[in-house]
């Protein structure tokens, strides 16, 4: 994605990347090189005059590392010192780390795909295991009973998708912490015995940055869709199920929906209806929470319709609503 937030910025690439800046402030700057190949060595230059016009020039040289790792550097100018540009490489401290675990031995597989659709940890489906994230890692812990850690170092910004595969009844809970690149951690979700059963599917979504005091979001994967804009499915969404219909098995008496809260709802406004009766107090909703909530089947279908109101990203006030079938056959 090209950006250009910055006023009076220019961008060229073509073999040689460059950004100039028509008027430079003095202070701190902060450079990103993303790999887009293993083992390129490469040239960051620098240039910028002092208060006299006398042009100074500041350089490293790399290699880079896998695809979609970052190297990072901090630029200083001052143009009344001498010189009057330095640029030195920073130590990137950023990582995310999900921990799974359970009382006893854990019931659940942990996969995730980065934002490039890079693969760690294993799919109990395919029976294969993954480390395609740069950085990653994927081991079994844990003294009494298997903890599974999940580790990316310097992992890249964008929108992570998180798997937890059922492998047999149970319950497990999902630790989730990550650091920006300097070190600092943002307040970690925990979302503590969660219900699974076997061949259950519950995916997340982890949206992380790595700039200092940005802090990571973890949501439900399926939001339900079918509203406009697209930011107004967001105020709900669903960690299970993962899609609007979901077929189960004969004697099935409830299920369980983990549904996840948009941090700029109208707890208020907030409406549930299962099979035609008003359940909504069976709910707690608040902004930028989420719930484990049993919903009671009957055989047959069973219809869920949800609604609330929220505050897009644009300010307009707008409305989710989304219905969910559960067909118990």
């Amino acid at each position: 994605m090209l950006h250009s937030e910055i006023p009076a910025i220019t961008y060229s690439g073509w073999g040689e990347s460059g950004v100039g800046l028509r008027e430079v402030t003095e202070g701190r700057y902060q450079i990103a090189v993303t790999a887009t190949s293993t083992g390129v060595p490469y040239k960051l230059a620098v240039q910028a005059r002092d208060q006299t016009g006398k042009l100074w020039t500041a350089t490293r040289a790399s290699r880079t590392s896998e695809p979609g790792a970052i190297d990072r550097y901090e630029l200083v100018y001052a143009k009344y010192s001498e010189p009057a540009v330095t640029l030195s490489e920073v130590n990137d401290l950023s990582d995310i780390t999900l921990l799974l675990s359970g009382s006893g031995d854990i019931a659940s597989e942990l996969l995730v795909t980065d934002p490039q659709g890079r693969k760690t940890g294993r799919d109990p489906l395919s029976k294969l295991e993954h480390r395609k994230i740069p950085h990653s890692s994927y081991l079994n812990e844990g003294s009494q009973g298997r903890a599974l850690v999940l580790h990316i170092r310097q992992p890249m910004d964008g929108s992570y998708l998180i798997e937890v595969s059922g492998t047999s009844a149970g319950n497990y809970s999902l630790d989730v912490r990550a650091r920006d690149w300097q070190g600092g951690a943002a307040a970690r979700p925990e979302l503590r015995n969660v219900a699974t059963d076997r061949d259950t599917v519950h995916r997340y979504r982890l949206e992380y940055r790595a700039s200092p005091q940005s802090s990571f979001r973890i949501a439900g994967a399926f939001d339900g869709g079918g509203e406009k804009p697209d930011d107004t499915n967001r105020f709900l969404t669903y960690a299970n199920p993962i899609d609007r219909k979901v077929r189960l098995v004969t004697g099935t008496t409830q299920v369980p929906l983990l549904i996840f809260y948009g941090a700029s709802i109208q707890p208020t406004t907030f409406n549930a209806m299962l099979n035609g009766s008003n359940i909504s107090s069976r709910f707690t909703p608040a902004p930028d929470q989420y719930e484990l909530v049993w919903l009671p089947l009957k055989p047959g279908l069973n219809k869920f319709a949800v609604a609330v109101e929220g505050t897009t990203t644009s300010g307009r006030t707008a409305k989710d609503i989304d219905e969910l079938v559960f067909l118990v056959e």
